[in-house]
């Protein structure tokens, strides 16, 4: 958009771009799912964005990014966006980009729960965002040059497929309602369900299934495992089941779980 006011991007499925390795800054050419050259007010709501895929063609390194913004603007607003990408490049020096700022001084009068998400690959380096001269790599870097974002996450979402972005409500609990209330500006959501107060972020609302017969998953302890008297082991836990009025509780045990069970607080 160039020379606009008070213009609205909401709603969108955006996938499936590629370039041919142009350059690895070049704002102009290479793939995009969003590209704003100017503009005031603009209200970036509810888009689904994903680069997937492989560019293996040309000898350059090469970028895409979800949104680029190729000029300063005022009143930029982008809330509640899922930004995946996990393209990847032929060529040592690329990059993948969530949003990607090609001047200094791009500033947001809005930007939050937004759900930034990609890795990287073969000769690609995914980054969250570039400010204009620093690469902002993860969310926390880039929280800090937003000073905005407090609400903003970094979840794999799970679309039904690359090119097809609604979410499996099965399997996207982690990111349930995390949107903020645009209500009077997008309604209903791409498939015209209507939006609640507590929305989905992106462009598909969705309602995961109520938890039944929950499965506990397997805890894995990396790092030392026994220690005396102090020493901080990380947990994780993997395969257990979500949905809705769905929880957990880690528990500990002296005798492995046989009578002496504990619960943490």
């Amino acid at each position: 958009a160039t020379g606009t006011t008070n213009v609205l991007v909401a709603n969108n499925f955006i996938s499936d771009l590629k370039t041919a390795n142009y350059s690895s800054t070049n704002t102009t050419y290479n793939a995009f799912g969003i590209r704003i050259t100017g503009g005031t007010n603009l209200k970036i709501y509810h888009n689904s964005i994903n680069m997937f895929g492989t560019v293996t063609s040309h000898t350059l390194a090469g970028m895409s990014a979800n949104m680029v913004i190729t000029a300063a603007l005022t009143g930029l607003d982008v809330r509640n966006n899922i930004f995946v990408n996990t393209q990847t490049f032929g060529v040592a020096g690329s990059f993948a980009y969530n949003i990607y700022l090609g001047s200094t001084g791009i500033t947001f009068a809005n930007i939050n729960n937004n759900d930034y998400w990609g890795t990287s690959g073969t000769n690609t380096t995914y980054i969250v965002g570039y400010d204009g001269s620093t690469a902002r790599t993860t969310l926390n870097d880039w929280k800090t040059y937003t000073t905005q974002d407090a609400n903003s996450v970094a979840i794999a979402p799970v679309f039904t497929s690359p090119v097809n972005l609604l979410l499996t409500p099965a399997d996207n609990a982690t990111l349930n309602d995390l949107g903020t209330n645009l209500y009077s500006f997008v309604p209903d959501d791409i498939e015209d369900h209507q939006r609640s107060t507590t929305p989905d972020m992106g462009a598909d609302e969705f309602t995961p299934p109520l938890c039944s017969g929950a499965v506990a998953g397997t805890a894995v302890v990396t790092g030392n495992s026994t220690f005396c008297g102090s020493g901080v082991p990380n947990i994780t836990a993997s395969g257990y089941s979500t949905g809705l009025g769905s929880g957990y509780q880690w528990q500990y045990s002296n005798d492995n779980f046989q009578t002496d069970i504990n619960d943490f607080v």
